[in-house]
């Protein structure tokens, strides 16, 4: 036996539901979309303070690398070798102490351990350049 629905006088169909649906959750993520300073709130810092994770070869051209981008400011370095991370720090006051632009610069500092640096608030990135079997 054949079973027929009825379909009542207004009644909403699926494909209508989900085309209502669709169209409502567009109109709310319509505002996330927008940049928070397009909507009136003030726009964070241009640049991003970074932490660099591993300093060894690649980890130090990877940071040197990074050093040479104006958007980025390097404040914290880590390495289990304590030389490593001393050098790699060196490296970063030397090149923002020649590039003089760089008025908020507060210093860079070294770790042994990679907890204290991402315990940091005012790191907004980290670059982790380790080797696999750390």
């Amino acid at each position: 036996m054949k079973h027929l629905s009825v379909k009542k006088p207004g009644a909403l169909s699926r494909r209508g539901f989900l085309k209502h649906a669709a169209t409502a959750s567009a109109a709310l993520a319509f505002p996330a979309i927008l940049p928070a300073s397009a909507r009136g709130a003030t726009a964070p810092g241009n640049r991003i303070t970074l932490g660099c994770i591993g300093v060894g070869r690649m980890g130090l051209a990877d940071l040197r690398t990074m050093l040479g981008f104006e958007e980025t400011q390097v404040i914290a370095v880590c390495d289990v070798d304590a030389g490593r991370a001393q050098h790699a720090r060196e490296v970063v006051e030397a090149h923002y102490g020649k590039a003089g632009k760089h008025g908020t610069y507060q210093g860079c500092t070294a770790y042994g351990d990679f907890r204290e640096l991402l315990a940091r608030e005012d790191i907004d990135a980290v670059l982790i350049c380790t080797p696999d079997h750390w």
